[in-house]
């Protein structure tokens, strides 16, 4: 009930929970455009938790330098897209801020050292979620990630290249 393809049929203003909506039949099987795009940023979301654990555990022969930033490449990343779920992805400023905070959060609590977390950091889930060491850099590189990837959602939201130059206004 209530629904973004619905139109209201008997609507309540004392009791809009007696409101009673019919399917529009103009919209019938479309996809909201915002169900469309948390679909594929929970798409992304997934790939990217793939891809993180690939580089880090898989025996893929990569170098140390790919594996280390890579990771907190994906982190950023992982960061936009949970932040864009939670929220609404039509306002990527105010995501990519606040993935940024909660990264560099993420990166912070490795100064903070408690018995709970120090237990939890010795485990191989909580040392791979957690980590161990600070690094101002991992900051600087998950705000390149998050910026790229609300970027690249931007464009793809647009369905424009990215390189593409905008038509002349007039």
């Amino acid at each position: 009930m209530g629904g973004i393809n619905e139109k209201p049929f008997l609507q309540s203003s004392r009791h809009p929970a007696l409101s009673v909506t019919i399917p529009s039949p103009h919209h019938r099987g479309t996809p909201s455009k915002q169900v469309s795009a948390r679909m594929r940023i929970s798409l992304l979301m997934l790939g990217i938790i793939l891809a993180g654990v690939a580089v880090r555990k898989l025996p893929l022969g990569l170098p140390f330098f790919v594996t280390k930033w890579s990771g907190s490449w994906l982190w950023g990343m992982m960061m936009w897209c949970a932040v864009s779920l939670l929220f609404s992805p039509r306002h990527p400023v105010r995501n990519a801020l606040l993935a940024l905070v909660l990264a560099s959060m993420s990166e912070e609590l490795k100064c903070l050292h408690t018995p709970a977390l120090d237990y939890f950091r010795s485990n191989a889930l909580g040392s791979f979620l957690l980590g161990h060491h600070f690094a101002l850099t991992n900051i600087g590189v998950y705000a390149l990630a998050i910026l790229a990837t609300a970027y690249g959602a931007g464009c793809w939201e647009r369905r424009t290249p990215c390189n593409a130059t905008p038509p002349p206004a007039f």
